[in-house]
C-alpha cells in the first residue's frame, strides 16, 4: 500500500528523471504523482549592475531540458505541470486545488534557493498535514558522507579534497533508476483539461532568440546528456587524453563539456562518476580519468562553500570581507564585454562567449584575472556579466571561481594574477583561437584596435 495518496514533485536544477531521489522516492511511495516545474520569477530580474539575470543561451538551454522531461512524463501517460512565478505560491495553487500529502524535492545550495526552500516551509502553517521531504540531488556525495562537519568545511580546496578522498568510492556506486512513471490525479485533468507546454516566448518574452547560436551539441535535455557521456568516455575515449587536452580552446572533445547538463541537473554528478569509475573497470584507469573525476569536486566544494556561507558569496568583499575598487572605468568594462579590449587573446573569448554561450575553463580564468588585475574593475561585474551569458551558469561555482580569482573567496593566495601575453603563447601559439572568433585579426592586423591598458607583470 502506497504512504501517500497524492504527492508532488518539485523540479528544480535536477530536471531529469534518472538518479532524480525525489522523483524517485514519490513514484515509489505514492498513488500519484505530480510532477513540476516553475520558472522562478528571478530569472526575470535584473543584476546590480544592470544584466539581465538569464540570456538566450541559457535560455533556451533550460527550455529544452524542461521540454525533454515533458514528453519523456507525457509519453507514459503522466505529465509536467510548468508555471512561470514564485514556485511557492504555484505549489500553494496546486494544494489548494488537490489533496497533496507530501512535496518531494531537491535541496539547493545557493542563498536564493535556500530561500525558497525556507518559504516552502512556511506552507506547512497552511497546510500542517502536508509532508515536506528534501532530498539530494545536486552533489556528487551526500552530506553523510563528508568526512566533516560544514562548520568545519576547510578553508581551500586542497585540504578539503586530503579529507574527502579518503571516502571516495573505488567502484560505481548506486544512483537511482528511473522508476515508472504515474499518472496524475483525475481531479487535475478535470480543472486543466488543456494543460499543455507553454511556448519558449511566453516564458522569455523580452529574449530575442533570433541571433542566438550555439554549438550543436549544446542540446538541452536528459537524453541529450546521456548522449554526451557516451560519447566522450565509451564512443571516442576521449577521457583517457583529458589531462593532456582539457587546456585546449578550440573543437568538441579538448574537455568534457558536460557542465550545461550538469547546471540544469539534466544528468547528475553521480550519474557521470559512476560512468568513470565503470569506465575505470571496463576499459582504462589511467591520470586523465581521475582528472576527470577529480573536476567533479571541485564543483562539490564551490557548492559547500556556497552552503556554508550562504549570502557572503555574492557580496563585493565576498567571504574574505576585502575592499573593492570604488573608482572604475565604465568605458574598460564595456570594451571588456564587448571583446574590443585591443588584446586578442581575451577578446576572442568574450565574442566566443557572446556567440555561444560557451568559454572553456583556461579563457574563464584569464578574462576574470584581466578584468580584475589588469583593468581594476570589482570581480562582481564580471560574474554578474557571466551569470547573464553562460550556458552552463551554476550559481554556486561561478560565484565561487570568481571569488577565487578575485581574492575574496577560498582561495589561499592573496592574488591569483595571470600573464595574458605568456597564456597566449602556452595556450594559442599559433593564434587558432584567436583567429577563428577574431577572423578580421588576419586579414588585417594592423587595423585591429591598439590595447586599452598597459599590462604589468
Amino acid at each position: 500500500m502506497a504512504t501517500y495518496h497524492t504527492s508532488l514533485v518539485w523540479f528544480r536544477n535536477d530536471v531529469r528523471l534518472t538518479d532524480n531521489e525525489a522523483y524517485y522516492k514519490a513514484t515509489v511511495s505514492s498513488q500519484f504523482v505530480i510532477p513540476f516545474f516553475c520558472f522562478d520569477e528571478h530569472l526575470f530580474e535584473t543584476s546590480s549592475f544592470g544584466f539581465p539575470r538569464i540570456g538566450e543561451h541559457r535560455a533556451t538551454f533550460l527550455y529544452d531540458t524542461v521540454a525533454n522531461v515533458y514528453e519523456q512524463l507525457t509519453g507514459v501517460g503522466s505529465s509536467l505541470i510548468i508555471r512561470k512565478g514564485n514556485p511557492i505560491e504555484e505549489i500553494k495553487k496546486i494544494a489548494q486545488q488537490l489533496h497533496i500529502d507530501a512535496i518531494f524535492y531537491g535541496q539547493e545550495p545557493a542563498w536564493e534557493e535556500k530561500q525558497r526552500e525556507s518559504q516552502l516551509q512556511k506552507l506547512q502553517q497552511i497546510y500542517p498535514k502536508v509532508k515536506l521531504i528534501p532530498c539530494e540531488n545536486f552533489s556528487l556525495l551526500r552530506s553523510e558522507q563528508l568526512p566533516f562537519s560544514l562548520q568545519n568545511l576547510p578553508t581551500n580546496f586542497t585540504a578539503y579534497f586530503n579529507e574527502v578522498k579518503k571516502v571516495l568510492p573505488t567502484t560505481p556506486i548506486t544512483v537511482f533508476p528511473k522508476p515508472v512513471a504515474k499518472k496524475l490525479p483525475q481531479e487535475w485533468y478535470d480543472g486543466n483539461p488543456d494543460d499543455t507546454i507553454p511556448t519558449k516566448l511566453s516564458i522569455f518574452p523580452k529574449i530575442d532568440f533570433t541571433n542566438a547560436t550555439q554549438e550543436t551539441y549544446f542540446v538541452g535535455g536528459e537524453h541529450f546528456g546521456k548522449e554526451r557521456v557516451k560519447e566522450y568516455l565509451w564512443k571516442s575515449n576521449a577521457i583517457q587524453v583529458y589531462k593532456e587536452t582539457r587546456n585546449g580552446l578550440l573543437g568538441k572533445n579538448y574537455s568534457s563539456k558536460f557542465s550545461p547538463w550538469l547546471a540544469v541537473g539534466a544528468i547528475s554528478a553521480r550519474y557521470i562518476y559512476d560512468e568513470i569509475l565503470r569506465y575505470e573497470e571496463e576499459r582504462v584507469a589511467n591520470d586523465s580519468t581521475y582528472w576527470l573525476g577529480y573536476e567533479l569536486f571541485w564543483r562539490d566544494y564551490f557548492q559547500l562553500v556556497a552552503k556554508k556561507y550562504g549570502k557572503q558569496i555574492f557580496l563585493p568583499r565576498g567571504i574574505k570581507n576585502k575592499q573593492q575598487p570604488i573608482e572604475w572605468s565604465r568605458e574598460f568594462a564595456e570594451h571588456w564585454k564587448n571583446g574590443t579590449t585591443g588584446f586578442p587573446f581575451i577578446d576572442a573569448a568574450m565574442r566566443e562567449l557572446r556567440q555561444t554561450g560557451f568559454m572553456s575553463n583556461r579563457m574563464r580564468q584569464n578574462v576574470a584575472s584581466f578584468l580584475i588585475h589588469d583593468l581594476h574593475i570589482p570581480w562582481l561585474y564580471g560574474a554578474e556579466y557571466f551569470e547573464y551569458q553562460l550556458l552552463d551558469y551554476d550559481a554556486s561555482s561561478n560565484y565561487g571561481n570568481w571569488g577565487y580569482i578575485a581574492g575574496v573567496g577560498c582561495d589561499p593566495r592573496e592574488v591569483r594574477k595571470f600573464n595574458i601575453h605568456k597564456q597566449a603563447q602556452t595556450y594559442d601559439p599559433y593564434g587558432e583561437f584567436v583567429h577563428h572568433w577574431i577572423p578580421e585579426l588576419k586579414k588585417s592586423p594592423s587595423s585591429y584596435p591598439s590595447p586599452i591598458v598597459k599590462l604589468q607583470f
